[in-house]
């Protein structure tokens, strides 16, 4: 059985999802910040099987009602005092670990696992939802000065969160998590479906060449057991943190 959901409103995209109790629930609880009051909106009937699966149709399906306006990137950004900064990368490669341990070293967190940026002006937007972290990355960032009220609850709630920027920042670069070739795959939300494409420069340069001058960097990944690595990782922030980019080549 399927109900009727809130009013969404997305950067002026006011859109209202139709689906299981449990989406909805799921939907509220990550676009809390977004919900907007009663009219005129697009209905979207979700279709995927499970709540997991519908909630996840229904970003996709912004996503593709926001594009060419907007571009919504598969990763996590931190506001800096030189601008916006984004990790994108696969599932579980590091980018939630990396934005929070950018703001114990002082940013602000724009967006997890969405990054929004404006094609007219190249900036990235506020787009939090709730954020999870695995036992052995809430051990790094103790380790390395996060306080532990970050994570008396199984999910942070960034959209309540001081820690959240309110305000679009210039976005300043990209880093690539995990993969060092960049034809390896892509993180763009495109045409309402988690796209795979064989050029990743060449997929973001033709969806809005205003964006070629932004630099993307690739950026090791997370494996927290490894200490060694780990470390490798720890100094790779630092370096973003102190403002010291081209040591990240």
């Amino acid at each position: 059985m399927t109900v009727l959901g809130p009013v969404f409103d997305f950067f002026g995209r006011r859109c209202r999802p139709r689906a299981s109790d449990k989406a909805i629930e799921m939907l509220l609880r990550d676009f809390s910040w977004c919900v907007a009051p009663e009219g005129e909106a697009e209905e979207i009937v979700l279709q995927s099987k499970g709540a997991a699966n519908q909630a996840n149709e229904f970003r996709l399906r912004v996503a593709a009602r926001l594009h060419p306006n907007y571009l919504i990137l598969h990763g996590a950004a931190v506001a800096t005092a030189e601008g916006a900064f984004g990790f994108i990368g696969q599932s579980m490669a590091g980018k939630t670990t990396a934005a929070l341990f950018m703001a114990v070293k002082g940013a602000r967190l724009l967006s997890d696992d969405s990054v929004a940026v404006s094609v007219k002006d190249r900036r990235a937007h506020p787009f939090p939802t709730p954020m999870s972290l695995r036992d052995s990355s809430v051990r790094l960032l103790t380790r390395h000065g996060a306080p532990a009220a970050w994570f008396s609850r199984p999910t942070f709630c960034l959209a309540q969160s001081p820690l959240l920027c309110r305000e679009p920042l210039p976005l300043r670069g990209l880093f690539l998590i995990g993969e060092q070739d960049l034809n390896a795959w892509s993180f763009l939300f495109q045409n309402g479906r988690h796209a795979l494409c064989s050029d990743w420069r060449e997929c973001w340069k033709t969806q809005c060449d205003a964006f070629a001058g932004i630099p993307i960097r690739p950026f090791p990944p997370l494996r927290a057991h490894e200490d060694p690595h780990s470390q490798q990782w720890v100094r790779a922030l630092e370096r973003i943190a102190a403002g010291t980019l081209k040591e990240i080549d």
